[in-house]
Formats: structure tokens, sequence, C-alpha cells
């Protein structure tokens, strides 16, 4: 349960024990799985890494750390992955929260986070679009 408190200035505040800690988390509320079933399986970390490889492979010195997002646009999908500080767990939460306190602010719903092999993947709603990184004209 969300617990969302209130300060004088009305400005929505969260309080980190409202957040979910965990170092692995499946949100089956999400419409990801009411789209899917219950019983859907996301992709796998090593599902990732094979497509991240094919839809095109970091440069040598980001390997370790960040990786370009894995897109599966057949599921409504992107993962983004890789290691502290590029990825971390507070970023699913942030997105997680902002999502349920803040919903006029658009940002995508997060499916599931999760740890493999010292790397942190954050699975989210694949919002069509331009993007910031694209260089298209907004």
């Amino acid at each position: 349960m969300l617990v969302l408190l209130m300060e004088t200035n009305s400005h929505p505040t969260i309080s980190s024990r409202a957040l979910p800690s965990a170092e692995s988390a499946t949100f089956l509320e999400s419409s990801f799985f009411s789209r899917n079933g219950a019983q859907a399986a996301l992709p796998s970390p090593a599902n990732v890494r094979e497509q991240s490889a094919i839809q095109g492979p970091a440069s040598q010195a980001r390997r370790d750390y960040g990786f370009k997002p894995v897109r599966y646009e057949h599921l409504g999908l992107i993962v983004k992955y890789g290691r502290a500080p590029e990825v971390t767990i507070a970023e699913g939460q942030l997105l997680w929260a902002v999502r349920r306190t803040l919903p006029m602010v658009p940002a995508p719903e997060v499916y599931r986070w999760a740890h493999d092999k010292g790397q942190v993947f954050i699975y989210m709603e694949l919002i069509k679009g331009v993007t910031l990184n694209s260089g298209g004209a907004l």
C-alpha cells in the first residue's frame, strides 16, 4: 500500500517506507500482466543481454555499466540495464512512485526490476514517440 504524505504547502511526498525495497520486484497488478495474464513471462536477463547484442551493442568503454535499452516492440516493453551508477533500483523506485503519486506526470509503468550477475534490469512500458537521444525536433 502506498502511503502518500501531504506537506503544508500541498506538494505530494512519499515515505521511503512506502517504496518496494526488494532487490527484485515484479508488479503482477501492472498492465503488462493484466493484458497478458498473471502467468505471462517477461524476458529473462540472459535474453535481454542477447537482444542487446542483436539490437546494437554498447561501446566497449561502457560495456560493464550501461547499455542501450532493449526494445521488445511486440510486448510493448523496454528494458534498461547495467551496473550502478548507470542503472539502479532507485531509478525503478522513482518511476514506480511518480506513476502512482503524480498521475499527471508522464512516466513509464514499471513492470519489474531485478538483479542478475551484478547488473540491474528495469522492465517498463515502451512509450512510442521521439526520444531526446534521437535528436528529433519536438
